[in-house]
């Protein structure tokens, strides 16, 4: 199975090790139908919006899946959806609206953590 990761779980992103021995299929840009928000160190995305939002995907086991679940604070903070990419479907992480204090980013590139 796939998932597409936009923020802290891309390569070079704070929380990349939680992909360890998970296969890099290809970078991802979506249709500009999504929201974009900085939730303060990380981001997250929700549908109904104008933002194309870059990201990778990576083929990953049930183990995984269920680990990252954990990190994205399955269901209390974020859900995992289904979207379609050129990689075929994938699992990603959203919100379906924007959590208290988050701000737009009108850019859909999550930038690298600069510590």
């Amino acid at each position: 199975m796939r998932v597409f990761v936009y923020g802290s779980l891309k390569r070079g992103e704070q929380y990349h090790d939680w992909l360890c021995g998970a296969r890099f299929v290809g970078a991802h840009v979506t249709a500009p139908t999504w929201r974009f928000w900085d939730l303060g160190g990380y981001p997250a995305m929700s549908p109904g919006g104008d933002v194309a939002v870059a990201g990778e995907v990576f083929d990953v086991d049930e183990a995984m899946l269920a680990r990252l679940d954990e990190l994205e604070e399955v269901p209390e903070l974020y859900q995992r959806a289904r979207m379609e990419t050129e990689y075929g479907e994938c699992w990603v992480y959203l919100v379906w609206e924007a959590p208290a204090g988050a701000k737009a980013l009108a850019d859909g590139v999550w930038p690298s953590v600069v510590p």
